[in-house]
């Protein structure tokens, strides 16, 4: 054993309070590595569809961070996704969207905050909570303090508190498309639309296609339909679900590490890096990540010739409940079994009434 082999265990052997900070940096270095390799050859091997060698590689993991921990993992996350509108004369959040993301469960619960929402604000009265980012900015020309502001707003409506935020402008989105490679998307329907305020353009044809960040954007944005905001956000849900489902594939996995990398450069966010690996790597296995789309109930109503989105607050309180004790799981459930019941007794219906009109025929 040669003299740094000794001084490696030296360190190993050593408590906490007696390590230098050169040694206790050198380990915490040594177990991050450790557990990223283990991961990124969980990636490899998903690419070829080695899927024990998955379950034992995450096995390893699991017992790697309990021997060695390095950052400490939760069961439940809060995240709180922010798309702000740059192209306009004031920046405002675009779009809001609660991330509830269960370890356990494997799953993911996103609940888009209408823009429109109707909250009361110390300082301006009731306001469209989109323009709480934009108030707070102005006065303190902070980023730090608009987003802490409009998190603590989403707080009190929700009764959650928010572990962090990600907030990115339209050009930020799109380079992080293109970094996936594109994303694939069922347009729909058409969609055409022009704003030359904004430099909004939209041209989507119907269909199966793959959407680059120019298009990806423009579907993400339409909102000029029957449905109006509410279509808008079930698209945005729609394509979080097909950038999570494109994540989990395996020639993405083999590439998360640079796309995470380069996506960083585009957003704002308080997430650490070493908490998104580790985050990542607590998840036994991708390929079996849900997630699940929720809607805030209430509707649209006009007060003083304004459009607000009015939401039942006792309801919007008791989603957010259900989704955080993991009670949305057998709700869901129950919700899936009694619609299979009801299909079951109509096509046993219909069974039975032909059987009825073959007996008629066959009687005359």
């Amino acid at each position: 054993m040669n003299t740094e082999e000794i001084k490696k265990n030296d360190a190993d052997d050593l408590p906490a309070k007696y390590r230098s900070s050169a040694q206790e940096m050198t380990l915490i270095i040594i177990r991050f590595t450790l557990v990223f390799s283990i991961i990124f050859f969980m990636a490899a091997t998903f690419v070829y569809g080695r899927s024990y060698f998955v379950k034992s590689a995450y096995s390893v993991a699991k017992s790697v961070s309990k021997v060695v921990p390095i950052i400490p993992i939760k069961d439940k996350y809060v995240f709180l996704l922010l798309g702000t509108d740059m192209l306009i004369d004031v920046n405002r959040t675009d779009s809001i969207i609660m991330v509830f993301v269960s370890v356990p469960d494997l799953r993911i619960d996103l609940i888009s905050i209408p823009r429109d929402l109707r909250v009361k604000t110390d300082e301006h009265g009731y306001q469209k909570i989109n323009a709480v980012y934009t108030f707070e900015y102005l006065k303190t020309k902070s980023e730090t303090a608009a987003v802490n502001k409009i998190a603590l707003k989403v707080s009190q409506i929700t009764g959650v508190d928010i572990d962090y935020y990600v907030k990115v402008d339209l050009s930020g989105f799109e380079k992080i498309v293109d970094l996936f490679g594109g994303v694939e998307i069922d347009v729909e329907k058409n969609m055409t639309y022009d704003d030359n305020k904004q430099n909004l353009h939209i041209r989507l044809k119907k269909g199966k296609q793959v959407l680059s960040g120019k298009y990806a954007l423009q579907y993400c944005r339409f909102r000029h339909d029957r449905l109006g905001d509410i279509g808008r956000m079930r698209r945005q849900q729609t394509f979080i679900k097909a950038m999570v489902a494109k994540a989990k594939e395996g020639k993405t996995l083999i590439r998360l590490p640079d796309i995470i990398s380069g996506a960083m450069r585009f957003v704002s966010t308080d997430i650490d890096m070493k908490i998104l690996i580790a985050l990542i790597g607590a998840f036994p296995e991708p390929s079996k990540i849900t997630v699940h789309s929720q809607t805030v109930p209430g509707d649209y109503e006009y007060i003083n010739k304004i459009c607000y989105f009015k939401t039942v607050d006792d309801k919007l309180l008791k989603l957010v409940s259900d989704i955080s004790s993991g009670e949305i799981i057998k709700i869901e459930a129950e919700k899936q079994k009694a619609e299979l019941e009801k299909a079951d007794k109509e096509a046993a219906g219909d069974k039975n009434k032909n059987s009825g009109k073959s007996k008629d025929k066959s009687r005359t």
